[in-house]
């Protein structure tokens, strides 16, 4: 399905190059091969901005169901690619992300959107090399505008992330004295 020196699909393959990219990503992960996980999730998403390169240059109003379809392939790998880059706490996933998060937004896909938001907040609370409570505050103030009412468990574990960041501002005034 795909040249394993470019990462290309094999002509007349190209249908199902993601999904035999995926599990190729999945099976990197499992044996903890970050590297090739990144790398290969790094080709998939590569590809996919190349599909919706002119796509993304005209009114989302404008776009049809297939190029709707692509431009959520393409935020779901951009998702993809942040999750394992937080997963090594590489800073780099917030770039990802927030790209991600906007297309969600621009297709008025809520839950992708707040998975972005919740993501974002987490790596702002958790990497040390960029740690700011504000904004892991802010991201988890989204993500709670962004899920459905009737959502209880996901409204919960936000409102959970929002007592850490609560509990962690307290850390830092108490060592600050």
């Amino acid at each position: 399905f795909v040249d394993l020196t470019t990462g290309r699909p094999l002509p007349g393959r190209e249908s199902n190059r993601s999904l035999v990219t995926q599990y190729r990503v999945q099976a990197a992960e499992q044996d903890r091969r970050w590297e090739d996980a990144v790398r290969l999730q790094s080709l998939s998403v590569k590809w996919n901005r190349g599909r919706v390169s002119t796509t993304l240059a005209k009114p989302a109003a404008t776009w049809d169901q297939v190029e709707r379809y692509n431009v959520e392939v393409f935020a779901t790998s951009l998702h993809e690619l942040a999750q394992i880059q937080l997963g090594q706490r590489l800073a780099a996933c917030v770039d990802v992300y927030t790209e991600a998060f906007s297309l969600f937004e621009l297709l008025g896909y809520r839950r992708g959107a707040g998975a972005c938001a919740s993501n974002l907040g987490r790596a702002f609370l958790d990497l040390d090399s960029i740690r700011d409570l504000s904004l892991a505050e802010r991201w988890y103030l989204r993500t709670l505008e962004l899920l459905s009412a009737d959502d209880r468990m996901g409204r919960a574990q936000c409102l959970m992330q929002l007592g850490s960041v609560a509990f962690n501002r307290f850390q830092v005034a108490l060592d600050a004295n």
